[in-house]
């Protein structure tokens, strides 16, 4: 009679067996074809989505250029507008007089330094100049 083994040990390894045929696992032409596309077709997908979004990226940072550049341009004009209307707006001079005798002419004297002052600040010199 044998001992009982201890069911965790392993025995002699035994002597390798016969090769079997080999099964008919192969995919046919049609089959391995249809397969590779399935495979390709969600890459070219991708790869063409990349590229769209690549596009898309730039023709947006292209049109965002030209609104920054436009915008610059129509704050040059409106910054010229108000510098030409500060400047004829200064070349009215209240009219010289005591302001302790004539209260009015020190408000309008009052408000046209003011406004002298008010074109060197927002960049119109040559306002204060002249």
């Amino acid at each position: 009679m044998s001992t009982p083994r201890n069911p965790n040990e392993r025995g002699p390894q035994g002597p390798q067996g016969e090769r079997g045929e080999q099964g008919a696992a192969k995919l046919s032409p049609p089959q391995s074809r249809a397969l590779i596309i399935l495979f390709l077709l969600p890459s070219l997908i991708a790869v063409a989505a990349v590229i769209g979004v690549i596009i898309l990226t730039f023709s947006n940072q292209a049109a965002q250029r030209r609104d920054q550049e436009m915008q610059a341009r129509q704050g040059q004009i409106v910054e010229e507008k108000i510098c030409h209307t500060l400047h004829a707006l200064a070349a009215h001079t209240p009219p010289p007089g005591n302001p302790k005798s004539n209260p009015s002419r020190g408000y309008l004297q009052g408000q046209y330094t003011t406004l002298i002052q008010l074109a060197p600040d927002l960049g119109c010199d040559q306002l204060h100049r002249r």
